[in-house]
Parts: C-alpha cells; sequence; structure tokens
C-alpha cells in the first residue's frame, strides 16, 4: 500500500472513533443497565410475532429519539428494527399473497408494518407518504449499522464518532 493510501487509511480510522473514547467509556459503562432499563421502553416477549417486535422495537426508537442525546441502545434498536424488517420481507416473498405486478414484496411489508404501527390514522392520506419516507429513512439506517457493527463489531456502535454517525 502507498504511503498516500495508509495515511488516507489512518485518518479515516480516527473519524470512525470518538476522540473521548477512553473517559466515554470509563463514565457510561457504569450507567449501562440494559436495552431495555427504561420503563417506557416495551421489550418484546417469545410470545409476540416479528411483526409485534417491530412495532415494539419501533416504539422504544421514539421514545429514545425524544431524550436529548444518542446512546447505545438506539443504534441496537436501529439494527434490532431492520432485521425484524428484512424477516417480514422474507415472510412476505414465501408467502402466497397473490402481488400486482411490479409490485415487490418490499412494497407490501412497509404497507402492513405501517398499519400495524399507526392503526388509528393510517388511513391519513397526507400522513402516509412522510410515514412511509421516515420508514424507508429508518430501514436504510438500519441496513448501513447492521453492516458496519459487522465488519467492526458490536463495539463500534459504542465508540462511534458524532461525526462518522452524521456521515452516515
Amino acid at each position: 500500500m502507498s504511503q498516500t493510501k495508509l495515511s488516507e487509511v489512518i485518518r479515516t480510522g480516527d473519524l470512525l472513533v470518538r476522540d473521548d473514547a477512553v473517559s466515554f467509556l470509563r463514565d457510561q459503562l457504569l450507567l449501562w443497565t440494559g436495552m431495555w432499563d427504561p420503563s417506557d421502553l416495551r421489550a418484546p416477549s417469545s410470545e409476540d410475532s416479528i411483526a409485534d417486535h417491530f412495532v415494539k422495537i419501533s416504539h422504544s426508537i421514539s421514545v429514545l429519539e425524544g431524550r436529548t442525546h444518542i446512546d447505545l441502545r438506539m443504534l441496537l434498536h436501529r439494527i434490532l428494527q431492520y432485521q425484524y424488517y428484512v424477516r417480514i420481507v422474507d415472510e412476505i416473498e414465501k408467502s402466497r399473497i397473490q402481488k400486482q405486478p411490479g409490485v415487490g414484496a418490499a412494497t407490501y411489508a412497509i404497507e402492513f408494518l405501517l398499519q400495524r404501527l399507526y392503526p388509528n390514522d393510517w388511513g391519513l392520506v397526507e400522513k402516509k407518504e412522510r410515514r412511509k419516507q421516515l420508514l424507508h429513512r429508518q430501514n436504510r439506517l438500519g441496513k448501513r449499522l447492521t453492516r458496519l457493527s459487522g465488519y467492526f463489531g458490536l463495539g463500534f456502535l459504542l465508540l462511534a464518532s458524532q461525526e462518522a454517525m452524521g456521515r452516515m
């Protein structure tokens, strides 16, 4: 590898890890009480369907988004949300649902999940497109986080810099 490429790799690595990693770990890990600690986060149970898991994870994400800082739980919830989404798409692909030509399983999955997330007002057209776009953005972020944690390990989520997360 050339010196130029090597220095570019080192600079990129420096941007990935937060500047205060050591002090952050010292301060924050002692406070870690698990993914479902706050009482307003609803943990999925083994009796829940995949769609129920998705809905509970999505609810937890909206609660965590209301907080002033991004914490590890938010990132882990994003990964779980994406994994449940992928499982639902797979189930729809394997099912015998009559699909319209040119409409994929992902479209059916989005519609199904949004109906579950917003059962009371899913029919309101003005909110429908905005919510679809939001779910697509969440899925893209979940996919990126899943891939990054696959390459770097889940510890990446803990030590990733805000700049790296912002650029994603």
